[in-house]
């Protein structure tokens, strides 16, 4: 795999018909692989060299890495395999003399095999004869392209967001995996097409890039702070192969005004496509707690369940709703239930009464996931409404010996975010964080109530 980086950062030296197609057809082999090997057995791996005491401390101080391994691990590799098949399609382009293009455009998962077999198609220049490249270091400063690029990378940033977010309400591969991509594609050619500035260079320029379109984004209030932390880490990495791609282009050919017209216009294309079939990733979690009280106290504490003293951590603080207390109107079968959350209050319908037994619920209206943290008043971000929603809810109470209570909370969710593999790991972490806020304050209340006076 260290060898298979390095050539394909060398994306200034030509590669044949014959070497390019056995390179994507076994990075192709390996994206199949880790889909169907990775995904259901990576976690089992990891945890094998886990001792306790490292277990207890990933549990305490990452969770999203222990509870989503596999998830982040597969999105990780995959992407990378994806950016290597760029790679190296770029320089299958330098051979032939043409196909640049063609070679960005497999970043897209549907347009993957027909442009690596367009490449492999493309017969190789002429002995002799060499591509439009630039001096290995160039005599024009640097900082005019820099500048360009960061300009042209938040004008990419806001408009992108504006069309996929705003206008088509789809938040999925094309704005949170490709749109990056192309701001670094371009931010890397921008910064190098006067001549080879050097990786250092490359990095600095798609990170003020990036950093641009986030200030660009928070200023127009198109979202908040909150939501521009949680997708960074993903952004920024996805720029950063594609500021890669875009270094490898500029040293080898001239990619043109026209190659970034029609870039921009196959990510809108990907966009629109998504907004008519958007995905969507259904989940469930559930939660256990033992509870020192008999199941008529527990029972109490659940039904009437009072405001929530525990104070709530920094992510929930700064804007992810959270609960903070619930009310009855009517008692089994139908009666309402009322959420509240910090952002506002969901209406529940009782569809299972079974007093110290079984209480389920059907969310029949929610409030908004978040508060987006902005400094305007309104943030006009469309994902915070119907991109993720919760479905039943169950609670169920186990009798044990010793007159305790086994209480379970099982939820169904769907997110209408992609990748998947990055954002459940968010939304389940979200969510057994607020299970356990519940479960905690209903065993306390319970507890109390056993230890409170006659």
């Amino acid at each position: 795999m260290i060898a298979f980086l390095g050539r394909a950062l060398a994306g200034d030296r030509p590669l044949g018909r014959g070497w390019f197609a056995l390179a994507a057809v076994a990075l192709l082999v390996l994206k199949l692989g880790l889909r169907v090997v990775l995904l259901p057995q990576a976690l089992t791996f990891l945890q094998l060299f886990d001792p306790e005491v490292v277990k207890e401390i990933m549990r305490l101080w990452m969770p999203l890495l222990v509870q989503d391994a596999s998830l982040l691990v597969w999105l990780a590799l995959d992407l990378v395999t994806s950016w290597l098949i760029v790679m190296f399609g770029l320089r299958r382009a330098a051979d032939a003399g043409r196909g640049q293009f063609a070679a960005v455009l497999a970043m897209i998962p549907l347009l993957l095999v027909p442009a690596a077999a367009y490449l492999c198609l493309l017969p190789s220049r002429p002995v002799g004869t060499s591509p439009v490249g630039v001096p290995v270091q160039g005599d024009t400063p640097s900082w005019p392209d820099a500048v360009l690029a960061v300009l042209v990378g938040a004008l990419l940033t806001v408009a992108m967001v504006a069309v996929g977010g705003l206008l088509l309400g789809t938040y999925q591969y094309g704005l949170f995996v490709l749109t990056p991509f192309l701001i670094g594609v371009v931010a890397g050619y921008l910064v190098n097409r006067h001549g080879d500035r050097g990786l250092a260079t490359t990095t600095k320029a798609v990170g003020l890039s990036t950093l641009a379109g986030s200030v660009a984004l928070v200023s127009f209030a198109i979202e908040g702070l909150i939501c521009i932390a949680v997708i960074a880490p993903l952004g920024f990495a996805v720029a950063w192969l594609g500021a890669l791609a875009g270094r490898a282009a500029a040293r080898t050919a001239s990619w043109g005004r026209m190659n970034v017209g029609g870039a921009v216009a196959a990510l809108l294309m990907v966009l629109a496509l998504e907004s008519l079939a958007q995905r969507e990733a259904a989940f469930e979690l559930r939660s256990t707690i033992d509870i020192d009280a008999p199941p008529a106290a527990v029972w109490r504490a659940l039904v009437r369940m009072q405001p929530i003293a525990e104070a709530p951590a920094l992510p929930f603080r700064l804007g992810v709703a959270y609960p903070m207390s619930a009310s009855l109107s009517g008692e089994g079968v139908g009666a309402i239930r009322r959420g509240e959350f910090s952002t506002g209050t969901a209406i529940e319908q009782i569809v299972a009464w079974q007093p110290e037994v079984e209480l389920a619920y059907r969310v029949l209206n929610e409030p908004p996931t978040m508060r987006e943290l902005s400094f305007h008043e309104v943030v006009h971000a469309p994902h915070v409404h119907g991109y993720f929603t919760t479905g039943d809810s169950r609670f169920s109470l186990e009798r044990l010996p010793g007159a305790r209570t086994r209480l379970s909370v099982t939820t169904q969710h769907a997110l209408r975010l992609e990748p998947s593999a990055y954002w459940l790991p968010v939304a389940r972490w979200a969510v057994r964080e607020n299970h356990g806020r519940v479960l905690r304050h209903i065993r306390s209340d319970a507890q109390s109530q056993i230890l409170a006076p006659l």
